[in-house]
This record gives C-alpha cells, structure tokens and sequence, in this order.
C-alpha cells in the first residue's frame, strides 16, 4: 500500500505541473518599469507630472487622475536600447490594473485616459479608458488601423487588469482583460518599444481614473515555460520513481 501512494502522489505531481504548464502564461519576466499602488511615479523611475495617491480605494491602493484643478496629467518611461532588444526578440506584456471612477466617460476628444507604446514617432499600440452611464468600464484598442472597443458589461466602476502581450513566435499581440482573451492574432506595425506612457486629462468634465498598476515586462514565450515546467515534473517523477 506504501508503494502504490508514492506512485499515485508522484503521478499527482507531474500532473499538477502538465496543468501549469499549457496554461497561458502572463507576465512572468524581467521587469522594465512599474508602477505601483500609491508610489509617486517619479519616485519609481517615471518622469511626469500630475495626479496624487489615494488609499483604500475599494480596498486597493492607486495614483489618481487629474489633479483637483482637473490639468492634464502625465508620465512616461523611455526603454534603453538593451531593453528594446529584449522586448522585441523576447516579447513583451503591459499590463494596466485601473479603475475608472466615474460613470459616463465617454471616449471623446476632450475627456481621455490611455496608456500607450510609443516606437520611433510612430504609437505602437494604444489602451483609451472610459465608462457607460452606468460606470462599466469600457476600453478601445488602437493598434495601426486596428480600432477595436470592449465593453465590461455588469462589471460597475471596479478595478480591472488589463493585458496587452506581444507574442514574439508568431509576431502578434492579443488582449487579456481580468484573465480572459479578449482580441488575438492583433498585427503590430512596430515592435521596437522607445517610450511607455500613461496620461489623462478630465476636461471640460471632472472625470478620473485611479491607477493601481502600470508595468511592462520583457516575456519569454508561453512555450519556454512550458518546457521549462513539462521538464522539471518529468525530473521530479523519475527522481520520486527511482528513490523509492
């Protein structure tokens, strides 16, 4: 009976890690540059202006947009050229966890929130926020002559994560939003990222977004892992098979 458990616990364990192993992989990398939760970004290597922290916003921790005399607001980050060619021959994920805190921000002209991928004078890819009437929030993906807009339907003014993930193996992006793929197979004009940038500004109306997290990340392929996951549980199996 001895032997049969550490057969089924050993056959379990190699199992559990095939699971982890096909399943998507989402930001698991080098870290380029992050916000996070109330920092100021120009403490975490931003440089910028505006917006001031909050905290305990629906429990999270997040930098508000506008400031009170409802001014544009923004940071950026310029990459190295190390790291762009680590984002373009790796792949890469920017990933926006925000919420939208106020209802009926339509996408306008005037009253706008995006994060955006700037290359050499040219936008790589571009996340514009806003809310229904109701406070969903609503997100538009703005990629080369790609404009697509998703809707959260019954989601209410919450914070969500947002994922834009470049796919270096069959060069195109795809957009995950609470875990879930949304938009896939999304071409990119440019992969050489030069600038990330978050910005918003609430004019005429007062309308805002408290961001909690802002990062972008140099990715390995979902397949690396992977492989890297399938070896490590067949080394554990053998090696659980062979002590016995």
């Amino acid at each position: 009976m001895k032997i049969i458990s550490q057969i089924n616990c050993g056959g379990l364990a190699f199992a559990t890690l095939f699971v982890i192993a096909v399943a998507p992989v989402l930001g698991q990398g080098t870290l380029v540059i992050q916000h996070s939760g109330a920092t100021d970004p120009s403490t975490e290597g931003w440089y910028g202006f505006g917006g001031y922290p909050i905290t305990n916003d629906l429990g999270v921790n997040a930098w508000s947009m506008p400031e009170p005399n409802n001014l544009y607001d923004h940071y950026q980050y310029d990459t190295t050229s190390q790291q762009q060619a680590g984002l373009s021959s790796a792949g890469w994920t920017y990933s926006i966890n925000a919420r939208i805190a106020t209802s009926n921000a339509p996408l306008g002209q005037f009253e706008y929130f995006d994060a955006i991928l700037w290359g050499s004078q040219v936008s790589i890819a571009e996340l514009i926020f806003g809310s229904a009437t109701n406070g969903d929030p609503i997100v538009r993906l703005k990629c080369g002559s790609i404009s697509d807009t998703i809707t959260l339907t019954g989601a209410g003014s919450t914070y969500n994560l947002y994922q834009l993930q470049y796919d270096v193996s069959v060069d195109t992006a795809s957009l995950w939003i609470n875990g879930v793929d949304y938009l896939s197979n999304i071409p990119l004009t440019n992969q050489n990222i030069v600038t990330v940038a978050w910005e918003g500004g609430g004019s005429p109306a007062y309308e805002r977004v408290n961001w909690n997290l802002v990062s972008l990340e140099i990715t390995p392929e979902p397949s690396t892992w992977s492989v890297i996951m399938l070896g490590g549980g067949a080394l554990i199996y053998v090696r659980r098979k062979y002590l016995r």
